[in-house]
């Protein structure tokens, strides 16, 4: 039964890697990464912990029919009295490839391999988490070709210490602090309970209209989206729509 991120049993390890399912085993790992690029993106991750996104960011992103039966979860079910306005805003969901505090568009786009192909998204788990922008979100499987992605990016742009908080991962709701103090996060991490299901390595999303069954366990990230995200997340604008090959 997937857990809060909270209550998990975490190997001693952890600390020194990435948080990830893949290396709960780390004799029997899927892929040849280098271990400086892995302590590298979690030193990061560490030290953006409570960052928010600023300027312009890169967003991997579903199909629009992907991210249609994503939207249904991300919508709680039934709705308790909250304090905040903030809470449950709409958005699309996505994983921050990069928050960009200073950059051309220019430079930006020419960051992104031109062959770039589309990316496998595969699901980890589901976790509750600290922090507004990840209240409650999927834990995404960090393959190989995300690490080489979000390096190349970085890289290309300049930028020597990411700003992307437990990357990879998809938001399924921002819920505000004080709703979270409440119980909120709590409360809509236990909604879910009934539309998660274990596959083995991966985790599966019930994102069928009631009394329906649409499991969703992983999607294709076919474009990179450019996005200002300043001022409430409703406001948010998309700049740029990149596709992948």
């Amino acid at each position: 039964m997937t857990t809060p991120a909270e209550h998990r049993q975490l190997p001693a390890w952890w600390n020194y890697g990435i948080e990830r399912a893949t290396f709960k085993q780390p004799q029997k790992r899927r892929y040849p990464f280098s271990l400086s690029i892995l302590l590298s993106l979690r030193r990061n991750n560490m030290a953006a912990e409570n960052a928010a996104p600023q300027g312009l960011t890169l967003w991997l992103v579903p199909s629009p029919s992907d991210s249609e039966r994503l939207k249904k979860i991300m919508t709680p079910r039934t709705k308790s009295d909250l304090i905040s306005d903030a809470s449950y805003p709409q958005f699309e969901p996505h994983i921050t490839l990069a928050s960009i505090p200073d950059s051309s568009l220019d430079a930006i786009v020419s960051s992104i391999p031109t062959t770039q192909p589309a990316l496998p998204i595969a699901f980890d788990a589901i976790e509750v988490g600290d922090h507004y922008f990840r209240s409650v979100y999927i834990a995404v499987h960090l393959s190989e070709a995300l690490v080489e992605l979000h390096r190349h990016v970085h890289e290309k742009l300049g930028i020597t210490s990411p700003r992307t908080p437990k990357f990879p991962h998809v938001s399924l709701c921002y819920i505000a602090d004080e709703d979270a103090t409440a119980g909120e996060r709590d409360r809509y991490f236990q909604q879910l309970q009934g539309s998660i299901r274990r596959n083995g390595t991966t985790v599966s999303l019930n994102c069928g209209e009631p009394g329906e069954a649409d499991w969703v366990s992983s999607f294709e990230a076919r474009e990179i989206w450019v996005t200002r995200c300043k001022g409430p997340v409703e406001t948010w604008i998309v700049v740029k729509k990149i596709p992948l090959h």
